[in-house]
Order: C-alpha cells, then sequence, then structure tokens
C-alpha cells in the first residue's frame, strides 16, 4: 500500500499538474477579475518551474556533491541503486540504460581501477504496472557479457523502492554484513541524501559515490538565466520526489 500511495502521491506533486489545475479553472470560470489573477499566477509559476538558474540553484543546496574518483579509497562492495535501466520485453538480449544509467557506468570503472571489489545492484521491478522482469536481471546478463566475474556480482532483484533497497541488500548480505565495513554506495546526488539515511538506519557504515549531478556551476549561455526550459520543470519534478520521499520515510520510521 506505501508502494502505491508514494507513486500517486509523486504524480500529484508535478508543477505540469499544477498549472494544468490553473489552466483548467481558468477555462471553467467566468468572472475575469479572477480569471485575469488566475493568468498572472500561472505566468508566474511557469517562469518559476521553468527557469534553469533558479532551479539549479534550489537544487544544489540539497544533492550530494561529486567526489572525485582518485579520492575514492578502496571498498570491498559498490552497491548500485536500480532505477539506472528500462527492461523492452521485446528485446531482452540488451541492456537499455535510462537518465540514471551513469550508475552502472561509473561503478564499471570504479571495479576496473580497483576501487570496488565487488558490485551489489539492488533493483526489482519499480513500476505500478508494465514492468515485470526485475532490473538486476537484465544488469546481471550485461555484467557478465562485458566480462565481470559472477565471483565478484552480488544481486537483489526484489526491491521496488529506497528502504526495500536496503532492507533487501543486508538480507542478501546476512551472514557476511559487517556494520563496521563501509559500503560505497551509488546512486545520482539528489537521490543520495535520502539513500544514505535509509541504509544507515539499517546499520550501514556507508560512503556516499553520487552521479549525474544536476547543478553545475560552469558557464551558462544567456538564456539560461531568463528562457524557459522544459528539463528545468524535470528537475524539479524529481527534487520535490526526493524532499517528499524522505519526509515520508522519516515520518514512517524508515531513515
Amino acid at each position: 500500500m506505501f508502494f502505491i500511495l508514494s507513486k500517486i502521491l509523486r504524480s500529484l506533486l508535478y508543477p505540469t499538474t499544477w498549472i494544468f489545475i490553473l489552466l483548467f479553472f481558468q477555462l471553467i470560470l467566468s468572472n475575469p477579475k479572477i480569471k485575469k489573477k488566475i493568468t498572472i499566477i500561472t505566468f508566474i509559476m511557469f517562469f518559476l518551474v521553468s527557469n534553469g538558474f533558479i532551479i539549479t540553484k534550489i537544487i544544489s543546496w540539497y544533492e550530494t556533491p561529486l567526489t572525485p574518483i582518485n579520492q575514492v579509497q578502496t571498498h570491498e562492495i559498490g552497491i548500485i541503486l536500480g532505477g539506472a535501466s528500462r527492461i523492452v520485453e521485446s528485446d531482452t538480449n540488451r541492456l537499455f540504460l535510462g537518465p540514471s544509467g551513469d550508475r552502472i557506468v561509473q561503478a564499471i570503472q570504479l571495479y576496473k581501477l580497483g576501487k570496488i571489489k565487488k558490485i551489489l545492484f539492488s533493483g526489482g521491478a519499480g513500476n505500478l504496472t508494465g514492468e515485470k522482469i526485475p532490473e538486476s536481471v537484465m544488469v546481471r546478463k550485461y555484467f557478465l557479457q562485458i566480462g565481470i566475474p559472477e565471483k565478484d556480482l552480488i544481486f537483489e532483484d526484489k526491491s521496488r523502492n529506497t528502504y526495500e533497497n536496503a532492507v533487501f541488500t543486508k538480507n542478501i548480505l546476512s551472514n557476511n554484513f559487517t556494520p563496521n565495513l563501509p559500503y560505497l554506495l551509488i546512486t545520482s546526488s539528489l537521490h543520495m541524501p535520502r539513500s544514505v539515511a535509509i541504509f544507515k538506519k539499517q546499520g550501514f557504515l556507508i560512503t556516499p559515490f553520487s552521479i549525474d549531478q544536476l547543478y553545475d556551476p560552469a558557464y551558462r549561455e544567456i538564456d539560461f538565466y531568463f528562457a524557459p526550459k522544459t528539463e528545468s520543470i524535470q528537475m524539479l519534478e524529481n527534487l520535490l520526489h526526493e524532499i517528499i520521499g524522505y519526509i515520508t520515510y522519516f515520518l514512517m520510521g524508515y531513515c
């Protein structure tokens, strides 16, 4: 039930949903003064949620900064959280990387550089409908195809959210779980604060390794400061998802 409610709640938090509701009321209301106010509110809201400068600045206050790979100490196990790829059931011979595919790519780099000795991938089927094949199935096949020895791979294929990632990962490790052994946690920088809190609650000693940082302090083109960007709306949706998720998990006692 918690899994279903969290998915529904997220859809209600989309800025595009808010704007759609405002436009709907603007359409059905007849009072010209109220319609004008709604128009102004809609315009201001659209500017705020689509402005790259504003949104990236807000995000920079929340996400976990990147760690240079040459500063990463050697860890026995690197834990990759699911959501890095998608399943296409008509072609199960290929791994289709999603927006967070860097989780897999950089984990391979860490392994090849000797920064992690084993890779643990945690991810089942996280959609309410459609996706039935656990993400771990395709990731496992991919790792074996590119030559990573099976002895260095561990997979957890039941989890549907971050809390289950932590609980089921601990179960998979069972007798080999060592509270005093640091685990390298590999996930998106925006997802990292909630992930670290949840894994620590389960007794893990965590070293965060963030990927896919959304805030980029590098020079921007002039339109970045005033032109509306659809990617800014998407980034805001992701931020709200993480903040609400953190609060919800805290209230549930998960972190």
